[in-house]
């Protein structure tokens, strides 16, 4: 136990409490801490007073933003500095170990990419992982409400466990693997994620049932075959541009419904100013034939590849 709180180990390297860890260790740094989050985040899952909750929120947006950061920092850690909040180039300098050349700039000083674009640009470079990015973004909007306005929904935090827990989990393995981020909260993790498959499979299930109803009806109202010919041509005609594959309802030709996100140059006050590049995502999958529709959580369920690079061939 220290005495003396202004004892510090000396050398190089990124403070941790009252110990430093080499400047190359900067991924471990960023996974360890959003382990720490995760856990706390699970242990708390089932919170139902204020103060507890606002733990949850800011505990799984903080987790998701520092596991993101690790991943890319793992590629290369240049890549988490926000070269438009620091333009003397120091942030750069002191992330990738070259503090010395960066005239002492402090750690708080540091500029990174916002946790949006983590999760923007973590989902360029692991692009078969099918990350949610907009489910992941609902759970950093509840960090920040809860950081910065002191509030938050105890409808959703369950939901946004959920996500974060799946998030770490599916990257688990570029970070550190599944033991060294949830510990003793694996079991939990374990369980939260089967219960959520499981509510997915029996929400894909159903809806599945409903097409094959649908289809069916339109058979049968349909009547002679070259009616169907030119309902077929119809539904073809709509979407010709778009990349397609069997449905998993009806087995006729469904559209995967792709979007596109973007890099962007940010001014000094944090505000988008140019869109530096862009790339495609797997947003969900539809058939114009029995109407299933399916989002991208639902997809793994039926089979269908969430990884954009196998579709873009064909648009």
């Amino acid at each position: 136990m220290l005495t003396n709180r202004s004892i510090l180990v000396t050398g190089a390297g990124w403070t941790t409490g009252y110990k430093r860890r080499p400047y190359a260790e900067l991924s471990i740094v960023l996974a360890t801490a959003a382990g720490h989050h995760a856990r706390r985040s699970v242990r708390n899952r089932d919170a139902t007073e204020w103060f507890d909750l606002l733990d949850v929120a800011f505990s799984s947006g903080t987790a998701v933003e520092l596991a993101a950061k690790a991943c890319i920092a793992t590629v290369e850690p240049a890549l988490i500095a926000d070269g438009a909040k620091d333009k003397t180039g120091r942030s750069l300098l002191a992330i990738t170990g070259n503090r010395r050349h960066a005239q002492s700039v402090p750690e708080d000083a540091v500029r990174t990419i916002d946790a949006s674009a983590a999760i923007v640009m973590l989902a360029r470079l692991f692009p078969d992982r099918g990350i949610a990015t907009e489910k992941l973004n609902r759970v950093l909007a509840a960090r920040n409400a809860a950081a910065h306005m002191g509030i938050v929904d105890g409808r959703e935090q369950l939901d946004h466990v959920i996500a974060m827990a799946k998030f770490l989990d599916n990257v688990s393995d570029v970070i550190g693997g599944r033991v060294a981020i949830w510990g003793d909260c694996l079991p939990a993790v374990d369980a939260l994620i089967a219960q959520n498959f499981s509510e997915v499979a029996a929400v894909v299930a159903a809806k599945i049932v409903r097409a094959k109803e649908m289809y069916a009806g339109r058979i049968e109202q349909l009547g002679p075959t070259e009616k169907w010919s030119q309902v077929v041509e119809v539904a073809v005609q709509q979407r010709r541009e778009a990349p397609r594959t069997a449905c998993p309802a009806c087995q006729n030709s469904g559209v995967i419904e792709l979007g596109k996100d973007g890099e962007f140059e940010y001014s000094e006050q944090g505000e988008p100013i140019a869109l530096v590049d862009e790339f495609w995502l797997v947003l969900g999958f539809e058939c114009p034939f029995c109407t299933l529709e399916l989002v991208l959580d639902e997809l793994s369920h039926v089979g269908i590849s969430t990884d954009p690079g196998d579709y873009l061939a064909n648009i």
